[in-house]
Formats: structure tokens, sequence, C-alpha cells
């Protein structure tokens, strides 16, 4: 499920392009022969799913088999660096765990980096180009985008006034069950630290498009008192009408949520972490001397 977005991304992209290339078709059923055993387990599995009364095996079965099919594609994407097919075949099988930290970007740029020129050069190969430099450019290290909004309180924030102290900026949605519960976490690492030197502060970026049910869900979830904007940054025009100008979660080549990031008071990016990595470097920042003492 988690590449599903990817996947209809990229096809979308090259529709047009795929049915008029050959060459690009003489590759697909190239591949297509050597997943169809695997494509074919895969059919049997589902149809066994559906009968069973204990899924847990079979659902286990599929996972690995679809495994499988990606480390297949991966190999074909490798084996051939002169196909338009491999750019597509990255973008759908590693790109996402790329955006989501479960692999190093230089795994990716490996691959990228041994595609021949015109590979690079055809459509899904500059997607997939973009899409790393994106990456890059809100990976460790880097200085982390500055955006300008209006925050739930209708006053603007801007994320440079947050220098000098440590930020966690958190992509959430009102409908994502796993960013609610992350959020009471994240909650406790801010009462933990916001009182110490570089005092942490927490900012949640809603991907909502419902601001009452945003509203109702920072309600629910007791964040009133933190930062609280949505991602599409809004404009005036000159007739006074508010558009969309950009989107937060761009910026940062968010996908999927939940996705967090640890700032620091400099405004570089500690890292895209999970809860548990921004606890443990939380720790070893905050040390026992800046923790202040409860009377």
């Amino acid at each position: 499920m988690k590449h599903i977005i990817t996947i209809i991304a990229v096809l979308l992209l090259s529709a047009n392009s795929f049915a008029q290339n050959s060459t690009l078709e003489k590759d697909q059923a190239r591949l297509d022969s050597l997943t169809k055993p695997l494509t074919d387990q895969r059919k049997s599995l589902d149809s066994a799913l559906n009968k069973t009364n204990n899924p847990d095996s079979i659902e286990k079965l599929i996972s690995l088999c679809c495994d499988k099919i990606m480390d297949t594609d991966i190999k074909f994407a490798r084996e051939n660096p002169n196909s338009e097919l491999s750019p597509r075949l990255l973008s759908f099988t590693i790109l996402n765990d790329v955006m989501t930290g479960e692999l190093p970007l230089d795994t990716l740029k490996g691959y990228y980096n041994k595609l021949t020129n015109n590979v690079r050069g055809c459509e899904d190969g500059m997607w997939l180009g973009s899409c790393i430099n994106m990456i890059e450019n809100v990976s460790k290290g880097k200085m982390s985008p500055i955006f300008s909004t209006v925050d739930y309180n209708n006053k603007t924030f801007n994320l440079s006034d947050l220098r000098g102290h440590y930020v966690i900026l958190d992509f959430w949605a009102s409908w994502c069950i796993y960013c609610r519960r992350n959020i009471p976490k994240l909650k406790e690492l801010y009462a933990k630290y916001k009182e110490c030197e570089n005092g942490l502060k927490l900012v949640f970026v809603s991907l909502d498009d419902k601001h009452d049910e945003w509203s109702k869900a920072i309600a629910e979830d007791g964040i009133k008192d933190n930062i609280n904007v949505l991602d599409m940054i809004p404009f005036k025009d000159k007739t006074g009408k508010v558009y969309a100008k950009e989107l937060i979660s761009r910026m940062y080549c968010v996908q999927p949520i939940p996705t967090s990031f640890l700032i620091d008071p400099n405004g570089v990016i500690v890292g895209r972490m999970t809860y548990s990595e921004i606890d443990k470097a939380l720790k070893n920042i905050y040390n026992a001397s800046h923790i202040p003492s409860k009377k």
C-alpha cells in the first residue's frame, strides 16, 4: 500500500509516452516475463486469502511475494541502465522508502547515476532526478526550507522566528490514525524540554482540507497551545480572493504521513525522524544538566 501514491504518479506522468514507445513496450514485456511466475503466485494467494479463516500465514506469503517482485524490478533497473523503463521502476520500488528514511538516499542516487544520459533525460528520468534533488534539499545537515503562513489563531507565522530553538516539524492530518496516535508522544517531549536552554518548539503542519475537521482534531488532541498551520500556504490576489500558493509538504518532500523533522537552533535539519529517533536525539541534546529541576 505504501507505494500506491508513487506508482499512480509515475504511471500518470508517462502514460502517453509509454503507449508510443515501442522499445519501452518491449522492455516491459521482458520484465513481465521475469515477474509472471510471481504475479501468478500473487493472484493465487489473493484468491486463497478470500477463502480462509486464518489469513495471517497467507498475508505473510503475499508480502514475501511482493518483495520478490520488487527485487526483480530493481534488478532489471540495475542491469538495464539504457532502458527508459528503469527510472520508472526505481520510482515505484524504492523512492518511497527513501522519502520515509527507510533507505539511504545514496542507494537511490547510486542506481540513478548508473543510468545512461539519455535515460536520465527522458520524462521519467527527469522526474526521478527532480525527486532526488528535492529529498537531498531536506536531508540531514541542510538548511530547513523557510515558509511564512497564517496559523490556527489567524496570526502570521514564520518558521524563521523559531531560530534559537530546537523545533519538531510534524506533518499530520485529522483523518490519519497513525498521526493522531503519534501526537501524545510528541506532546510529552515538548512538555519535557520546552523550558530547557534552546527550548523545544512543536509545529504541527496539517494536510487537512476541511477547516472544521482540523479544528476539531486540534481541540481533541489538546494541541491548541502549540503552533498549528495548514499545509496550503494562502495568498490573496488583487481582488482579495484567497488562493493556495504552495504546499509546505512539497517543500519538505513529505510522503507519506506522519512525517517529522527535527531542526536545530540555527535552522539546520538534524534529520527526518520517527518519534523514537527524535526522543533519542533530544536526550543527547538536552542532557541532565539542561533539564530544569522540578521543585
